[in-house]
């Protein structure tokens, strides 16, 4: 039987974890769970955010206490007290970013708040955009290619 040891590497902001140490690095520098991340998809949505700013826009989430779950307090699936000001706060959110989903994602996971209790979808925000990019693009290069 054959034995190998390998270096693991570990993101120090989510656990990620990964078996080369420049996709480690290259990784933590945008991962958004890093509160000093360099947002990627910002350089595509033309935007610059500065995540504290943006973390101020969203109210604390309120969770009932454990001890009394049932005792008269209303809350949604995720236990989440104050959904409908999270839902206005995400729009003003959505605002003050530029629309950029990573940098949104950023805010609600540094928050702690649970981006389906609030309705945000990331995947489909992020597919949206890519959509639109390339449909620009599209268009663009067929302008282009028709002198």
């Amino acid at each position: 039987m054959k034995t190998k040891t390998v270096k693991q590497y570990q993101c120090d902001f989510c656990g990620k974890k990964n078996y080369s140490s420049g996709h480690m690095k290259r990784h933590e520098i945008s991962c958004t769970s890093n509160p000093n991340r360099v947002c990627k998809m910002c350089g595509i949505v033309e935007t610059v955010n500065n995540l504290e700013e943006l973390k101020k826009i969203m109210p604390k989430p309120q969770y009932p206490m454990i001890q009394g779950f049932f005792e008269g307090v209303e809350y949604d699936v995720y236990g989440l007290v104050n959904v409908e000001e999270m839902k206005a706060a995400l729009e003003k959110l959505k605002e003050a970013s530029g629309q950029c989903p990573a940098c949104i994602l950023a805010v609600l996971k540094q928050l702690k708040i649970n981006c389906y209790a609030i309705g945000y979808d990331y995947k489909k925000e992020r597919n949206e955009l890519w959509k639109e990019i390339n449909s620009q693009k599209a268009e663009y290069d067929y302008q282009n290619s028709m002198y």
